[in-house]
């Protein structure tokens, strides 16, 4: 058993490692975990794929130049004799948060666990902003950003925003699927749910507004959607819900 995963990785990193060493690690199974607090949203703010005619395409993306900059720091952190060195560090670290502070400035601090009044109607507004910049803008810039709650998918799965998350969201899990059949290589998925989800993050914001939340609807749709294509998933949103009952 081999533990591939990488830390930051979206569904759309993770296909693009599985494409260039599935030859090498032939694999009988892959284990595909999905985190659906923010997964979504990674799609749209890596911009690797794109969907045309509801198509996955590859995009023509490109790095910000923040974004390079911060690269650049972070591959001179280690000194020509291979030590870290620490002042380059403390400036990587600096360069790194002023550019998280200076190229969305307006995107909220709070955590998927820490959702305090408000915090729900700011993060539809950078999930809707995200959406318009890609598509309607074809923004194909690549910016570092912290993750935070896919708020469009959670709360409005019904919006544009989300359908377009979720569209994406499936076409690249279609496509690693096809690419480990042509391998011969069995696909399941890992359905992780946010904590806000899970453990009533919501409790005291007014969530009249957003008639169609659910707390299970993020990973439901990751459910649905695996039925629905046959893939074997364990989906741990009723594992970890306080709702769930007795076992």
């Amino acid at each position: 058993m081999l533990n591939a995963g990488t830390n930051g990785y979206g569904p759309d990193h993770a296909s693009r490692r599985i494409e260039e060493e599935l030859e090498r690690i032939r694999p009988d199974l892959l284990v595909l975990a999905i985190y659906v607090g923010n997964d979504f949203g990674d799609l749209l703010r890596n911009k690797i794929y794109r969907l045309e005619e509801r198509a996955l395409v590859e995009n023509a993306f490109v790095l910000h130049h923040k974004t390079r900059e911060v690269f650049e720091a972070k591959a001179r952190l280690f000194s020509g004799d291979g030590l870290l060195d620490r002042s380059a560090l403390v400036r990587t670290l600096k360069r790194l948060y002023l550019s998280w502070r200076e190229v969305e400035a307006r995107t909220p601090e709070d955590g998927p666990d820490q959702l305090e009044a408000g915090a729900l109607q700011r993060q539809l507004q950078v999930r809707r902003r995200e959406y318009r910049r890609y598509t309607v803008q074809g923004d194909n810039r690549v910016k570092i950003m912290p993750d935070s709650y896919d708020a469009d998918v959670a709360l409005e799965p019904g919006s544009e925003s989300a359908r377009y998350r979720i569209g994406l969201m499936e076409a690249v899990i279609a496509r690693v699927r096809d690419l480990l059949a042509e391998h011969g290589v069995s696909l399941a998925l890992l359905i992780v749910p946010a904590p806000t989800d899970v453990c009533d993050g919501h409790a005291g914001l007014d969530l009249a507004p957003f008639p169609d939340y659910m707390p299970s609807g993020s990973s439901d749709v990751l459910a649905y959607f695996a039925r629905a294509q046959g893939i074997p998933y364990l989906d741990l949103f009723p594992v970890f819900s306080p709702r769930r009952g007795p076992t």
